[in-house]
């Protein structure tokens, strides 16, 4: 079987690779078999080359199977530039096609394009299909749409699957404003007979986080114990990052050390728990633990990591870890490890060396940059540089700026900055805070 294990699964060590695949390239079936392979264990250049290599006689079954891989791997310029082909060459489409286009508009924010394929799915009646619905819920939930057009198309599916109940939990999840509206809707699911699986769980502990009810996550976090949940992994990564979110280190720490794995997921989750509550020498010590175990940090990590050193006023392992980042493993530092290294600097004391690691980025610093460091000027209230920082902000963001201003030393700020601004944004600065 080509297949038979896929954890294993390897174009190299596959059984037909190499000579012996080429005597079979002529074969559909298995171009067909090879190119689903390749695409499902994560091997896109292996399937761009059967696809290509099958010639120009190839049938729908390859090109429908291509588009999926795109979709599966977010490539969605990709995925709709042959799915306008096979448009083009009058080949039939199914069901996995069309919900990898929507995947595709999903993963290039394309919402007027989703709203345009939406309505000839309509034309075409296709909209009431699982797959179908389940794209289209995915694609407004992530795309600015609204919560109501998703529960339309909910609607509109003859008994929905797991899958569409999923995708809808999941939407009102990623709403900060809605954990409510995904509850009722994880208990309504469960009402008309859906037992939940890992992924409604993870979407439903995701609105617990939103829901500032410590109570409600401890209520689903019962009935995950209770459940015989598969990739219990994800489901305690979600639970992880639920109780750091409240607030709940306690809780959050003793279910981190009784879980029996941990993986880059886990550890970011409690580390940025630890960050973000001000307990910066507990997440740096997690860090170095996940160093030893030779669980690979990711960008995510290092804002963490950045954030806490700032916290902790440890300048040094900060610039340590800003260069290991880059050096050591790989990550291209961007604004927000900057802003993160120039608040560092900055609650040190360093704010030349903060104003010059700004001039010095490879990326435009934004209001974040710029933000940090008038911050840092509010702390050492050092006038100076202040407008300068202020000056820039006013540049890029003028309310923004003036949100900053407001907690410094107003007036003496709005004179100093006087001579440094256009006369205009002067007199507006005053205005809006009641200076003029």
């Amino acid at each position: 079987m080509i297949g038979g294990d896929s954890n294993s699964f390897n174009p190299s060590r596959s059984p037909i690779s190499g000579p012996t695949e080429r005597q079979f390239r002529h074969y559909a079936s298995v171009n067909n078999a090879l190119l689903s392979n390749y695409s499902k264990e994560g091997f896109l250049e292996e399937a761009k080359r059967v696809f290509n290599e099958m010639g120009e006689g190839k049938d729908e079954v390859p090109w429908n199977s291509m588009i999926v891989a795109y979709g599966q791997h977010k490539e969605g310029a990709k995925a709709l530039a042959l799915f306008q082909e096979i448009v083009k060459r009058g080949l039939d489409v199914d069901m996995f096609t069309l919900a990898s286009v929507l995947t595709a508009f999903t993963s290039l924010k394309d919402l007027l394009g989703g709203f345009q394929f939406h309505a000839m799915l309509i034309k075409t009646g296709f909209h009431q299909n699982a797959h179908a619905a389940s794209g289209l819920i995915d694609l407004y939930s992530k795309c600015g749409g609204d919560m109501p057009d998703c529960r339309k198309v909910f609607e509109e599916v003859y008994r929905p699957d797991l899958v569409v109940w999923n995708t809808l939990i999941s939407g009102y999840s990623l709403n900060d404003e809605l954990p409510k509206e995904a509850l009722e809707c994880f208990r309504e699911m469960q009402r008309v007979g859906y037992h939940p699986d890992d992924c409604s769980f993870v979407n439903v502990v995701s609105a617990c986080s939103n829901s500032s009810s410590p109570s409600l996550g401890r209520q689903i976090h019962t009935l995950i114990t209770k459940s015989n949940v598969p990739n219990q992994i994800q489901v305690n990564n979600a639970l992880i990052a639920m109780y750091s979110k409240c607030g709940n280190l306690q809780d959050g720490r003793q279910f981190f050390d009784w879980m029996p794995e941990h993986n880059t997921v886990s550890l970011n989750s409690m580390i940025a728990g630890y960050a973000q509550h001000g307990v910066g020498t507990e997440a740096l010590i997690l860090f170095e633990h996940m160093l030893e175990r030779n669980i690979s940090p990711t960008s995510i990590t290092f804002i963490s990591v950045l954030s806490a050193c700032a916290h902790t006023g440890k300048v040094e392992a900060g610039q340590k870890y800003f260069n290991v980042m880059k050096d050591k493993f790989g990550i291209e530092p961007e604004v927000e490890h900057y802003s993160c290294m120039i608040d560092l600097l900055g609650r040190a004391g360093k704010l030349h060396e903060a104003e010059k690691l700004i001039k010095s980025m490879p990326v435009n610093p934004g209001s974040i940059g710029w933000a940090a460091l008038l911050g840092a000027c509010k702390i050492h209230g050092n006038m100076e540089l202040a407008s300068k920082a202020a000056h820039e902000l006013l540049q890029l963001e003028p309310s923004n700026a003036v949100v900053e201003i407001i907690g410094i030393d107003l007036g003496s700020l709005l004179m100093t900055l006087k001579s440094n601004i256009p006369t205009y944004k002067f007199d507006k600065l005053c205005y809006i805070n009641g200076q003029g």
